[in-house]
């Protein structure tokens, strides 16, 4: 955990900069920062990893996180997410994998969720 203090002293000590975090384990998140003695600093932005719709729970313990902004990876996208609640969240990343052994993403379940995005006034990338 020491090095994850001295991560901390350095978004710290940097608040000008804008810090992204991104987990597959957000419920991780608080009981780190309590083993720590700290909250998590105004100039990081914290997102989890949402590719696959057995995933969607992982949304509570990241919701549960105070940040200025949360943010979700759907990366990669694996399945069609059209039930993936966007109630708490700032920003969305969908995409798929790459390379000889890529596993299948449906351009439908992409636009889908950009299309979700949209309606919900949650920017897209």
């Amino acid at each position: 955990m020491e090095w994850m203090a001295a991560a901390f002293d350095t978004i710290e000590a940097t608040k000008h900069l804008t810090y992204l975090i991104l987990t597959k384990r957000p419920g991780n998140v608080a009981r780190r920062l309590a083993d720590l003695k700290r909250t998590l600093p105004r100039n990081v932005w914290l997102g989890a990893t949402i590719g696959h719709e057995d995933s969607i729970p992982i949304l509570k313990p990241l919701l549960r996180v105070d940040a200025t902004l949360r943010f979700l990876s759907c990366e990669p996208l694996l399945t069609d997410l059209s039930d993936l609640p966007l109630a708490g969240i700032g920003w969305v990343i969908g995409g798929g994998e790459s390379g000889p052994k890529a596993r299948r993403c449906d351009p439908d379940w992409m636009r889908r969720l950009r299309n979700k995005c949209v309606d919900a006034k949650v920017p897209f990338f």
